[in-house]
């Protein structure tokens, strides 16, 4: 009887052992990423996962003075580490799906990234974002190469998608940049960063009545305007056309 009860207990401990490890969360490195001591970079490194390595987590997060995000991991025999979400993506060991960080609400380009119809390459570049830019976080998507995109509200413009490669989750509690140091004096503007649309106003959402080249010049008629994304844009007059050229794209000097 002792040993049937004996049997009994160790099955159920093995049973809750499984299902304590099936609904654990992991995580998957999307790229090299150092385990630290704690949730930020001044702490010490513990050692490295390499791009698509994956670890166990008890799916704590935390958020650095950067308001990045930061998830628990397990790490080696009796050892806690920490990775930073900009370098790894945190998911349901019970689903499988991404898990969101609680409180997280923005995703900040950490370079120029593209705005895509979708979570993939494949999908339209419907616009930019550029670094340091914030935007509201709506949810995330993974693609078929494993890749994290997350599909954010691009201002009163509509929604689109961008690559956790160049953007991470920040907690942050505004949009846009702030684009205090643009040049707003001068008498011309040149087209210095690639093609520069021409429109009927000073935003995204205006019609398009032109384009100037890279290497191209416009009078500028002096008169400028800040868009709801903290970017400036400058009236000007260019092949006998009046519109509105984005400072992105353009020098005024």
């Amino acid at each position: 009887m002792k040993k049937i009860l004996a049997a009994l207990l160790c099955a159920i401990l093995l049973l809750s052992c499984m299902t304590a490890f099936a609904a654990s969360s992991y995580i998957v490195a999307t790229g090299d990423v150092n385990v630290r001591s704690g949730p930020g970079l001044g702490y010490s490194i513990l050692g490295t996962i390499r791009k698509g390595g994956t670890l166990d987590s008890d799916g704590t997060t935390s958020v650095d003075s950067r308001g990045v995000a930061w998830y628990r991991v397990y790490y080696g025999s009796n050892t806690y580490g920490w990775v930073s979400s900009v370098w790894a993506t945190l998911y349901s060991g019970g689903s499988g799906s991404v898990v969101q960080p609680g409180g997280a609400t923005y995703v900040r380009a950490t370079a120029s990234v593209n705005l895509r119809s979708g979570p993939g390459t494949g999908y339209d570049d419907i616009g930019t974002l550029a670094k340091g830019e914030q935007v509201r976080y709506l949810s995330s998507s993974t693609d078929s190469r494993g890749n994290v995109w997350y599909q954010v509200q691009y201002y009163s413009y509509g929604t689109g998608w961008v690559s956790s490669v160049y953007s991470e989750l920040v907690y942050g509690n505004s949009s846009g940049v702030a684009d205090t140091t643009t040049n707003v004096a001068g008498s011309y503007v040149k087209a210095t960063n690639g093609k520069s649309n021409l429109r009927t106003g000073p935003g995204l959402g205006y019609a398009d009545v032109g384009t100037m080249q890279k290497g191209e010049t416009a009078t500028y008629l002096g008169s400028y305007s800040t868009d709801e994304r903290g970017v400036v844009w400058y009236q000007v007059r260019f092949e006998g056309q009046t519109g509105w050229v984005s400072s992105r794209y353009t020098t005024l000097y």
